[in-house]
């Protein structure tokens, strides 16, 4: 029987018929804890019947409504690191070692997702509760560019980039939204685009208001491939990571130290992220006075608490009230 301690826990670690799993028994008893070991591989042996795998849970999960391209990516993100196996092989603790590199916010996002098609798959019998680990989630500092710093940067970006980061930074869409963005989704006659739900993160279709500047982007592109807008040499982009990089480094954007190279030499990143530009494009629309209820609209937020981020950077909003409670 094996039984050993995490602090006062009891765990248990059984093997049966090659299936093997780890697990806490919840107890510092260990007549208790003996008690579930016993349990456990009962279980274990049900459970190798079902055949099951984490694919199958992930399948179930999918069908059961339409999910997001980013949902769908977040779970072959997952089986990359953390392989398909049979359900009953399935660790919530090794899951959480197997992410544990990613952000708490990435994390999360990704075992959220893990964890709902796991609970599907539970509730259908296949497998038993799955306990997954959550990563506390440290609020960071708001980084917005100044227009100053756009504009250094606005200089640097290679020509299929270009297009992409003054559409971002004049519609606030996110990243995914603004590569996949399609013909099919942009009006110029009426002046706006739309995200479908299955492509937006709030699960919400989101019109997309288009200014004449915006407009004059997309016109830009107009004729380079008959279905997507942004292209690099008439193709679909799949990833910007490199060339976004180097045009931050050249423009001296929130530039850092990252190792050394394989000559010895010192390598340098940028930490201003792509999403960071969203955080520009609402910084100023507050800045010029755009109340926190429209930019909510504007931005697809479902929530207000997410737009509340921004709301220091406009006090002006506070002042008329600020006398209200004079004694005279």
């Amino acid at each position: 029987m094996s039984l050993y301690k995490r602090g006062e826990i009891w765990w248990v670690y059984v093997t049966v018929d090659g299936q093997r799993a780890r697990q806490s028994t919840r107890t510092s008893d260990k007549k208790k804890a003996e008690a579930f070991h016993d349990e456990l591989k009962v279980s274990l042996r049900q459970k190798k019947e079902s055949g099951k795998t984490l694919t199958d849970a992930f399948k179930i999960w999918l069908k059961a409504s339409e999910r997001t391209a980013s949902e769908q990516s977040s779970l072959r993100t997952f089986l990359e690191l953390y392989p398909n196996r049979p359900l009953s092989h399935v660790d919530g603790h090794a899951i959480f070692d197997a992410l544990d590199s990613k952000s708490a916010g990435s994390y999360n996002r990704v075992a959220n997702n893990v964890r709902a098609a796991l609970n599907m798959a539970h509730k259908r019998g296949w497998c038993d509760a799955i306990t997954i680990p959550r990563k506390k989630v440290t609020t960071t500092k708001l980084r917005f560019l100044s227009k100053a710093e756009w504009k250094r940067l606005e200089a640097e970006l290679p020509d299929h980039l270009k297009p992409m980061a003054q559409f971002a930074i004049s519609t606030g869409l996110r990243q995914s939204n603004v590569l996949n963005l399609k013909w099919s989704s942009v009006d110029m006659n009426r002046a706006v685009a739309w995200i479908d739900a299955t492509e937006a993160k709030g699960k919400k279709s989101i019109p997309v208001p288009l200014s004449p500047y915006a407009i004059g982007i997309l016109k830009s592109q107009e004729g380079l491939n008959d279905d997507y807008v942004f292209t690099y040499k008439g193709e679909p982009i799949s990833s910007i990571k490199t060339s976004w990089n180097k045009a931050l480094i050249r423009a001296k954007i929130d530039v850092v130290k990252d190792g050394k190279d394989e000559q010895g030499r010192d390598k340098y990143k940028s930490t201003f992220r792509w999403h960071d530009l969203r955080h520009t494009w609402a910084s100023w629309h507050v800045q010029n006075g755009t109340p926190l209820a429209v930019l909510k609209e504007l931005g697809g937020w479902h929530d207000i608490s997410m737009v509340m981020r921004y709301a220091h950077l406009s006090p002006d909003h506070l002042a008329k009230y600020a006398g209200n409670s004079a004694v005279a």
